[in-house]
């Protein structure tokens, strides 16, 4: 009797010690790491113009690549449409069949140059991340639109087309990354050709 009552006692203060280890389980909060608030975000409200400098490169079709200097000026349409003007100029180098002494371009036909009119559609938008403490709005757009394009004696109309990587530094500030083609005839060594030639560039705006 005394065993059976022991056992009893025992398993009545087990129960009871579960009991309290249920209660304080379910008193405990639970914390989400994540990432956590890092401030405000810049973002695109009133301001409808940007304008900016851009650099980069510039892939001429047979004659490789060379840095690039422009400017542009966009205006946001919508949150998710926008205009943008931009002029470009490339100091195109030689081409291979041009340095054994047989230059086949004068050098004020080494200039690319372009003017281009796209529009940009947005197609993605989120957040970018650097670091714990920095985020930034960001969107990527495509983009396209006729373009001027002066080179190698030619002066041509064609299309401008690619992608833009967006990012709303400041509230006055944004940056980009673009990869853009320049698609245009270009009459080579008397025959017209059609030319696909590729840009990359970097590029800073102030919103106003």
């Amino acid at each position: 009797m005394k065993t059976n009552a022991f056992l009893l006692v025992t398993l009545g203060c087990l129960g009871l010690v579960a009991q309290d280890h249920a209660l304080a389980q379910d008193s405990i909060d639970i914390v989400d790491p994540g990432r956590g608030s890092a401030g405000p975000v810049a973002a695109i409200d009133d301001e409808r113009f940007e304008l900016g400098l851009f650099t980069g490169s510039l892939a001429v079709e047979d004659f490789g690549s060379s840095g690039l200097l422009g400017v542009e000026l966009g205006y946001h349409l919508s949150p998710s449409w926008l205009i943008q003007a931009s002029y470009g100029r490339s100091e195109v180098d030689e081409a291979s069949f041009e340095r054994d002494d047989r230059p086949f371009l004068a050098d004020e036909d080494r200039d690319f140059e372009y003017f281009a009119v796209v529009a940009g559609y947005r197609i993605f938008d989120g957040r970018s991340f650097f670091r714990a403490s920095h985020k930034f709005n960001s969107h990527i757009y495509l983009l396209a639109g006729p373009e001027h394009v002066s080179f190698a004696d030619n002066d041509e109309w064609g299309l401008n087309f690619g992608l833009s990587y967006r990012l709303v530094l400041t509230d006055r500030l944004t940056g980009n990354v673009d990869f853009r083609q320049h698609m245009f005839e270009r009459d080579f060594i008397g025959d017209e050709k059609q030319t696909l030639n590729t840009e990359f560039r970097i590029g800073f705006n102030a919103l106003f």
